[in-house]
């Protein structure tokens, strides 16, 4: 009876096998270092995007304001209830803006003192008021943030992408608002304190527009190459488009 024995591979032919892999690894890792970025600030754009989105549909369903407050720089904020959070560079936070606190067994909203602002001025008037003996939902939402009020983050929008301000601050989105009622979305820029209610006349109900773009972008550039690495999330009244300029 005659035996064939297996003799495995030969060295050429594994140096062909190793030289293959090592060309598709070659590949892949050019593809990636093209492509994988871009789908890194797709990434974040759309996940910003989609935050403001569910912001807008929970404003409308809880009859409620919520904001988003962005962090172009790491920031301190003191919060009404005295606690002071740290806000990232590059990153967001998302507001349930209720000064409403559900204090009794039913879990209806009740007066919060916290939110409570004096003042010759609309935005600072009391959310209580006494001679009516009901709670004035028009004043309840005042732009300020407390602690048990945050809705999502503060979130980095992710690693290497980085908010793009324009040159005029006032165009910098920091706080934009999403309402129930009309304007059902207003903002303004950096030129406008966030420890404080915004006042009816720093109010934009323009469109805001957020730019985003990863470590490969070069401010000042137009070309369309550099354009690649560059995001663009416009928000005006109820809408969201995220989009590549051109």
């Amino acid at each position: 009876m005659n035996l064939k024995y297996s003799h495995g591979f030969s060295l050429v032919e594994l140096l062909a096998v190793i030289g293959i892999f090592l060309v598709l690894s070659t590949i892949s890792i050019i593809a990636w270092d093209s492509f994988g970025p871009l789908m890194i600030l797709q990434g974040a754009a759309e996940g910003l995007g989609d935050t403001l989105e569910l912001c807008m549909h929970k404003a409308l369903a809880q009859k409620n304001e919520f904001f988003v407050m962005i962090n172009y720089r790491e920031r301190l904020y003191r919060t009404n209830d005295n606690i002071t959070l740290q806000f990232p560079a590059n990153s967001y936070v998302a507001v349930n803006d209720d000064g409403w606190l559900p204090t009794n067994t039913n879990k209806t909203r009740r007066y919060n003192h916290h939110s409570r602002f004096d003042g010759d001025k609309p935005e600072y008037r009391e959310e209580y008021v006494p001679d009516a003996g009901d709670y004035a939902n028009k004043w309840r939402d005042n732009n300020m943030i407390e602690s048990r009020e945050i809705f999502k983050g503060p979130l980095r929008i992710g690693r290497g992408i980085f908010f793009q301000p324009p040159t005029d601050v006032r165009d910098a989105p920091v706080r934009i608002v999403l309402s129930y009622r009309k304007p059902f979305m207003y903002w303004h820029g950096q030129n406008v304190p966030v420890n404080r209610p915004v006042y009816e006349a720093e109010r934009r109900e323009d469109a805001a527009y957020l730019y985003l773009s990863d470590h490969r972008y070069r401010p000042g550039d137009d070309t369309k190459d550099n354009k690649a690495h560059l995001r663009v999330i416009r928000i005006i009244e109820q809408k969201v488009d995220v989009y590549r300029p051109i």
